[in-house]
């Protein structure tokens, strides 16, 4: 993993020096969806990796360096691995996994940057809510968004290849609707009720 963060960073040091670029520049062009792809394998981060003159093989991928990058040191924020401790069918559970074995993680707001362990309080405060809410609903209600300070989400997702013989797979993600499902009210009536408001009438 270490030969091929080196060499990430060197494709990218690589194609920002060529095109006269400064890092923040180069960052920008990827933040503003129009990144400057390298000639590497990667480190499997970027889920829209591109194979060069459409030959699948390793040899020929094109990744954005600064997806790879920022996903490789934003990992050491997140506890992936979760406590260890517990398991579902005989597989281990990751933090942040929802019943159906979807991992969904939120993006929030604080006062403070929250450190490692500040994200894993948070995080586990965003299971425990979610775990209790179907996939029809949203992850929270609106008094927990308030409260842990989320304010967006997303659902991991496998991407596969349209068509063609290609084998290849990359995860991405799937915004999540907040949005609190309109609550639908219907009016019940005893038959009492009705009989006296049919006599009043």
């Amino acid at each position: 993993m270490y030969d091929r963060l080196v060499k990430v960073i060197d494709e990218m040091d690589k194609k920002r020096t060529s095109a006269g670029l400064s890092t923040k520049d180069f960052l920008q062009g990827t933040l503003n969806g129009t990144p400057r792809l390298v000639a590497c394998n990667g480190l499997g981060f970027d889920a829209r990796r591109h194979a060069k003159n459409n030959r699948p093989g390793t040899e020929g991928m094109m990744v954005d360096p600064v997806v790879e990058i920022l996903a490789f040191w934003g990992l050491a924020l997140l506890p992936l691995r979760g406590d260890g401790n517990h398991t579902r069918d005989g597989r281990p559970n990751q933090k942040c996994q929802s019943s159906d074995r979807r991992l969904l993680y939120p993006a929030w707001r604080q006062e403070q940057p929250l450190d490692r362990w500040g994200v894993a309080a948070l995080l586990t405060h965003w299971e425990h809510e979610t775990s209790r809410r179907g996939p029809d609903q949203p992850p929270l209600s609106e008094a927990a968004r308030r409260r842990l300070g989320v304010t967006a989400a997303w659902h991991a997702e496998v991407l596969r290849p349209d068509s063609g013989k290609d084998t290849t797979r990359g995860l991405s993600s799937t915004r999540i609707d907040m949005a609190p499902q309109p609550t639908v009210r219907t009016e019940r009536r005893t038959l009492a009720t009705a009989e006296r408001r049919a006599s009043v009438l």
